[in-house]
């Protein structure tokens, strides 16, 4: 029902805004229609248009307009023609406001006189052909509602944009071939994902080795999909003033992950989601650590940062140096006392990308236990490090896309 609401708010506040667009354009180009400077005070034909007997005026007139063309095509009496035209004018003189200082009367037979060639087929000025006023009437009203159409594309954005979540995203397992080695994966999107247009930033995150299979909910053990199941990741962070809330995509794989194999399970949902490609984060934990590590040091030229945890893989220097060239902001993670990767991977490539002077410094953090889970931690909201955990580092760093 909450969602049912949403969209209901949504076609109703659409329905204002073609409100809007259609009083913007059309009450100006009828009362455009309207005016004659020969016979109508300008001013009066906004009021004119939007009156209780505008419209049936305007058709009117162009029913007087089609007599006098054709009164110009055959041969009439003179008397006749002058006597419609008198009565016209003075229909007309009752919608016309007084010039200052004079009377209505005096007004409607010296500054509005008609003139004889108001309506000559053969007129000089566009003004005097009620055809030719009619269709710039008609480009006025589309350029108008061009206008109105890009600023309301813009406050449609920026209505989006101002979306604050409060209800926790909404996780579903989907089976899918993304790739030869990736069957299905857990998505997990913003709870009004499906009633805004608003672009998500994109956490890609990457299992460890106990998850590999075809068995999603193997995927609910550890990591981001554990705690995203048990309700227990944010809906909103706020970073700088500004509210974000993520898309978290993790697939789950049957081996350990090429770097190509990552980056179709990326491209996959960017093309899948709406996706801020300026805000793509890729973290993972032990294999999938190591894996962000490799990932990386190829394709971190379109990743805003990385957050490898555990990750096993050895620091090459030559993946050290590429991930710095990137200038890829890096926060890793590790227990001292961890057993099945060495906590010397995570320090030594930490120290190598910063050999590199890179633009923004490469950190870690290391617990003192713990063992090989330091995810559970590293993962949790309340694990701050200079007042920002690890999603509101991320939101600090963006990748400017060409």
């Amino acid at each position: 029902m909450k969602n049912l609401h949403l969209i209901g708010e949504w076609h109703a506040n659409r329905f204002l805004r073609l409100k809007q667009r259609f009083t913007l354009c059309f009450i100006p180009s009828v009362g455009f229609l309207f005016w004659n400077p020969d016979d109508f005070h300008p001013g009066a034909c906004f009021a004119r248009a939007t009156s209780g007997s505008g419209i049936k005026e305007y058709l009117w007139m162009s029913s007087c307009r089609r007599r006098d063309r054709r009164n110009q095509r055959f041969t009439k009496d003179p008397a006749q023609v002058q006597d419609d035209k008198s009565k016209r004018t003075a229909h007309a003189s009752r919608f016309t406001p007084p010039a200052s200082g004079r009377t209505s009367a005096e007004s409607s037979s010296t500054q509005f006189a008609p003139s004889p060639l108001r309506y000559s087929l053969k007129s000089e000025t566009p003004m005097q052909n009620p055809n030719k006023r009619v269709l710039i009437a008609c480009a006025f009203a589309l350029f108008i509602f061009t206008a109105c159409k890009k600023n309301l594309s813009i406050d449609q954005t920026s209505e989006s944009d101002a979306i604050v979540e409060t209800a926790p995203p909404i996780h579903t397992a989907i089976k899918a071939s993304v790739n030869n080695n990736c069957a299905g994966y857990y998505q997990a999107l913003p709870a009004r994902y499906d009633s805004s247009l608003k672009k998500y930033p994109l956490i890609l995150f990457i299992h460890g080795i106990g998850e590999l299979g075809t068995d999603l909910s193997k995927m609910l053990r550890a990591g981001l999909p554990r705690l995203i199941n048990r309700k227990m990741f944010p809906a909103d962070f706020e970073v700088n003033g500004q509210h974000f809330s993520f898309v978290v995509i993790s697939p789950q794989f049957k081996k350990r992950p090429t770097n190509d194999e990552v980056k179709s399970v990326l491209d996959y949902a960017v093309k899948k989601f709406r996706i801020d490609n300026s805000r793509i984060y890729i973290t993972g934990l032990s294999m999938g650590g190591g894996v962000t590590w490799e990932f990386d040091a190829q394709y971190g030229g379109s990743v805003a940062a990385i957050a490898p945890i555990c990750g096993g893989s050895w620091p090459d220097p030559k993946r050290a140096e590429k991930i710095a060239n990137f200038n890829l902001p890096v926060w890793a993670f590790h227990n001292a006392d961890d057993n099945t990767v060495p906590v010397s991977y995570t320090i030594d490539y930490v120290k190598k990308i910063n050999s590199f002077n890179p633009s923004v410094k490469a950190k870690y953090t290391i617990w003192p236990s713990g063992g090989h889970d330091s995810w559970t931690k590293a993962y949790d909201p309340a694990t701050k490090d200079d007042g920002k955990n690890v999603y509101e580092w991320m939101l600090q760093y963006r990748r400017l896309v060409k």
